[in-house]
């Protein structure tokens, strides 16, 4: 069943705000517990990589990949996890950080072929201009909420995402920019604040971390743009028929 997205109202940039900082709270020991058992071993990963950006793409290419490759592999569970326990939050459930991993299982192969197929969009309509590429990223932006929410398949996460966003595009790309305009800062300050620590390999795993941390609010926050725009909706609907959400 293809689910109507007709009657939906984007949340306000405040309310989702206020309700991301209250559901981090809440779970924080649970979104805490995930990035040290996921983010921590690959930040271990990485810091033993070179980086020199210096050298120009040479330089950082091989860090880059390998970033990439473990995110998608192991950085999707995070995220998943993540959207598993701020979903149960919203049914007064408190999933723990283990509940969420197991339930982040079942989801985790559809959200591998969204991840790959949107990254091949992205990067091609990077390729050929910015602009369509930060467009994609918008309308897909709720691929993985529509995977766990409503059980989508990796490709109808996609299609399900763009018939979410579209005709309300330029409202989620603002709240977008906002809640992107908030990880950016915490990192700058947190960038200032390492300028007067010493470079050291656990360091820099440390920091990496709490970065991953600052992420981690990030998603919380997507989730709530994604739930109190219309997703709760969404899956009352699906439970009620059934069905689930598709391309069509």
């Amino acid at each position: 069943m293809a689910v109507d997205f007709i009657d939906i109202n984007v949340a306000p940039v405040g309310n989702v705000i206020h309700s991301a900082i209250e559901r981090f709270r809440s779970s924080f020991k649970a979104i805490c517990f995930l990035v040290l058992a996921i983010n921590l071993p690959m930040n271990f990963v990485l810091e033993l990589i070179p980086f020199n950006p210096e050298e120009g793409l040479g330089g950082v290419s091989e860090y880059y990949r390998a970033q990439s490759v473990l995110e998608f592999l192991f950085g999707t569970i995070a995220y998943l996890s993540i959207l598993h326990i701020v979903l149960g939050a919203h049914h007064g459930e408190k999933v723990s950080a283990w509940e969420a991993f197991r339930r982040s299982a079942g989801n985790y192969g559809s959200a591998l072929w969204a991840l790959f197929l949107s990254g091949l969009g992205l990067g091609v309509g990077l390729l050929l201009l910015v602009v369509p590429g930060i467009a994609l990223f918008v309308l897909w932006l709720f691929a993985l909420p529509m995977i766990v929410v409503g059980n989508a398949s990796g490709g109808g996460s996609l299609g399900a995402s763009y018939r979410f966003v579209k005709g309300r595009w330029w409202r989620f790309a603002g709240r977008v920019l906002v809640l992107a305009g908030l990880q950016l800062a915490f990192i700058l300050v947190l960038s200032l604040f390492s300028l007067a620590l010493p470079e050291t390999y656990l360091v820099g795993v440390v920091w990496m971390t709490v970065v991953d941390l600052g992420y981690a609010f990030f998603i919380v926050a997507v989730a709530e743009l994604f739930l109190q725009s219309g997703g709760n909706q969404i899956e009352m609907e699906l439970t009620v028929s059934g069905g689930e959400t598709s391309s069509a």
